[in-house]
């Protein structure tokens, strides 16, 4: 109930489409007309507010010194501009800091209790602790800037740049020296174990291989030891490599052979992040790919398909045993109706399922995707709110499979290449199930129909 109050409110105002017959002008010929109904006219006459918002968020630059971003224009005097951009969020604190001692507020706290206003800090009045700062993002491999980010997090009254990497007296050549004296930085040089452990929790392997080239992009890996942290963690790396392994020979007694094709793909695949810019295993004294092991078809067959069809089998059909037991009569019907159509058994194709919140429709879908996917066939769950989509097992929003352009029209197609990965999925799928469909507007579905 909750979901449906949150999503039909904000949602936006109905819309209907008018046709003009008897038009002349092929550009009127058609009018996207706004239906205001009769509560929120009232709503608004009477001026009644249509939105809230509770705290205010304030952005904090992060810079070493003299390194503020400028913006100005090309006709705009050099003096000026200089002058205007001088004095920063961050340097203003310092300054009221140093003409303070008392003050002892981190940067990140100081918002709650100064407002900025007219290129300066000033006391807040009203609102007190009801804003959030955000520091700037600052890239590892930008080193100073990234160590003096951390400080700030930590430091009270800073009162210059210099302060900031002053430890118990004693000032700092680098921000880096003062991040180790405060015993903020990994010593043993595990964070990327720690990121890579914590997310094999939660993660499916393909993810985690994104997330191991990311580390290899954009972290500070100088003094990592990468071979060994690939090795450390192959095991999470390549798990569903080694379930395809085991499901082409079709028990678990793997050879050397096999696992040695899992590793290839594995270093295949975290490969594909790197070239995009312009860096390969190479640059990072990785095992060499053994291509002699990746036969036609495995290359061929795009990462989408193998990600669809990366379900366990064995504990679909446990879970089907139970499910199946549970489903009441009507659901039963819809439910064999369905399966005999994906066999191909009956020549419908289209089916729609209605019922009151609460009847168990979401149960059903996720039992009919359990049970396509024990056969292992392709099954795509998608929804038309993204609160529908996290109760589909593998569900996601419709406009995020299939690429829907966010303005449709009657003669609108699908944003996908038909050489693409996802063309390639779509064409191979043997169901999609579309939760709250009367949720999406008929154009949707016609250019889903007409792209394929």
């Amino acid at each position: 109930m909750r979901s449906s109050i949150y999503k039909y409110v904000y949602k936006g105002h109905d819309h209907v489409i008018i046709s003009i017959k008897n038009s002349d002008d092929e550009i009127t010929n058609y009018l996207n007309a706004r239906y205001v109904s009769a509560s929120e006219a009232c709503w608004r006459l009477f001026n009644f507010g249509l939105q809230e918002r509770s705290h205010k968020v304030e952005r904090l630059p992060v810079h070493l010194p003299n390194q503020q971003s400028v913006i100005f224009q090309e006709n705009e005097d050099v003096s000026t501009i200089l002058d205007k951009f001088s004095h920063t969020k961050l340097t203003r604190y310092f300054e009221i800091c140093a003409n303070n001692p008392n003050l002892k507020l981190r940067y990140i706290d100081f918002p709650t209790y100064f407002i900025w206003k007219n290129g300066n800090w000033q006391v807040r009045k009203r609102n007190i602790g009801k804003t959030i700062s955000r520091m700037y993002m600052c890239s590892p491999r930008d080193k100073e800037r990234f160590y003096l980010r951390t400080l700030l997090t930590q430091i009270s009254g800073a009162t210059s740049f210099e302060s900031v990497r002053t430890i118990n007296g004693i000032t700092y050549d680098t921000y880096e020296e003062a991040v180790r004296q405060l015993g903020l930085l990994d010593e043993e040089n595990s964070e990327f174990d720690k990121c890579l452990n914590e997310a094999a929790n939660y993660q499916m392997p393909s993810k985690l291989r994104q997330l191991f080239a990311s580390i290899l992009l954009f972290c500070d890996i100088q003094e990592l030891n990468i071979s060994k942290l690939f090795h450390d963690h192959i095991n999470n790396l390549n798990e569903d490599f080694i379930y395809q392994q085991k499901q082409i020979k079709e028990n678990n007694d793997l050879t050397d052979d096999d696992y040695e094709i899992a590793k290839a793909k594995t270093l295949f695949d975290i490969e594909k992040y790197l070239i995009p810019y312009e860096k390969s295993l190479a640059d990072y004294s990785l095992p060499v790919i053994n291509y002699s092991l990746l036969n036609e078809e495995q290359n061929q067959k795009s990462d989408l398909i193998l990600e669809e069809m990366n379900y366990n089998i064995d504990e679909l059909n446990n879970d089907l045993l139970t499910k199946e037991k549970l489903l009441n009569n009507d659901q039963k019907r819809i439910y064999y109706d369905i399966i005999k159509a994906v066999n191909n058994e009956i020549s419908d194709s289209v089916f729609f399922v209605d019922g009151p919140g609460g009847y168990g429709k979401t149960f059903l879908f996720n039992t009919i995707l359990a049970k396509v996917r024990s056969q292992k066939n392709i099954a795509l769950a998608v929804a038309s709110s993204g609160i529908a989509a996290l109760l589909l097992d593998g569900g996601r929003t419709a406009h995020s499979r299939f690429k829907i352009p966010l303005k449709l029209t009657e003669t609108s197609l699908l944003n996908i290449s038909q050489q693409s990965d996802l063309a390639e999925l779509i064409k191979a799928t043997k169901l999609i199930i579309w939760d709250e469909a009367p949720m999406a507007h008929r154009f949707a579905f016609e250019a889903v129909d007409k792209t394929f």
